[in-house]
């Protein structure tokens, strides 16, 4: 096994919430495989950081401002990230049988690392935190994705226990196995939920409070499958005791209410890996009730 650590060049931040991008190629002409991932850097300075591998990326060489911007010019799989609160995990690897392909005979050819900064730097302070990627030589018969879920809209003021759900249904051919999963929001988060719903019959894939793990988890039954007609539904269940509307956004000071499904599959064509996938619904007018002939109990309770 080999790795390439990519860091940031010494950047540095003068205003708060501040993402940043750098990307490298990763120079490999025979055909080798993403296993792994592991951060490099300051946990105190960095809110968090993800890995991509992508296609190209916009700039080389050199860090830019990314913020709500893609770390790749066209496509990439984002794999693996680390954040502040709740996460556990400094290091990160696939099963021994699932790969991201990598190298000139495949899609995608460089590796990018993005950072949210939630504080300015002080005056001469610099930062170089990155993620050490792992290779593998040996062929892996599956090739690893993700499915980003995420909720837009905002949790009103004075609400104990808002619900943010997410409904997506999968329309492609590919059967997908949940390999693990991973909730994010930001302080106002109590709880992440997240189910698969074929024909009415509700399975859950995994549930965690965020304050606790924000790592990779594994789902409830071993070998769950996601298949073309399946819903992924997902509940936040968050508070604001505030007397201010709370957005779903970008910022330290914004609600994110994220499930990450990390999956493998056989791929028709060994070479193409999967396109990251991200799937959202606004908290304000999704209604389950209308979507589902029948519902959990546990959706039907006030607070969980």
């Amino acid at each position: 096994m080999t790795y390439l650590d990519v860091r940031m060049p010494d950047v540095t931040t003068d205003v708060d919430d501040t993402y940043m991008c750098f990307g490298l190629p990763l120079n490999v002409k025979t055909t080798s495989y993403v296993v792994g991932m592991a951060l490099l850097g300051n946990k105190s300075r960095i809110h968090h950081i993800g890995g991509v591998i992508c296609d190209d990326t916009p700039i080389v060489g050199r860090a830019w401002e990314c913020k709500g911007k893609p770390a790749c010019k066209k496509g990439g799989v984002a794999l693996w990230g680390w954040t502040k609160r709740g996460d556990n995990a400094d290091k990160w690897f696939l099963p021994d049988d699932v790969g991201v392909p990598v190298g000139e005979e495949t899609a995608y050819r460089y590796v990018a690392i993005g950072i949210h900064y939630a504080n300015k730097m002080k005056d001469g302070e610099t930062d170089d935190s990155g993620i050490r990627v792992y290779f593998s030589n040996k062929k892996h018969p599956y090739q690893a994705g993700l499915l980003m879920m995420a909720s837009v809209g905002y949790i009103p003021p004075y609400t104990e226990a808002f619900h943010a759900d997410i409904g997506c249904v999968w329309s492609e051919e590919d059967t997908l196995e949940i390999i693990s999963f991973k909730v994010h929001t930001h302080e106002h988060g109590h709880l992440v939920v997240g189910w698969r719903v074929r024909n009415n019959t509700w399975l859950e894939i995994g549930r965690m409070d965020p304050r606790i793990n924000q790592s990779y988890l594994k789902p409830g039954s071993q070998g769950m499958e996601i298949r073309k007609g399946d819903t992924v539904v997902v509940r936040c269940v968050l508070e604001n005791d505030s007397n201010k509307r709370i957005n779903f956004d970008h910022s330290d000071q914004d609600e994110m209410c994220n499930l990450f499904l990390l999956f493998k599959y056989m791929p028709k064509h060994p070479l193409e890996p999967f396109k990251a996938i991200n799937c959202g619904s606004n908290a304000q007018t999704i209604d389950l009730s209308k979507e589902f002939d029948t519902l959990p109990v546990f959706l039907n309770k006030t607070f969980p």
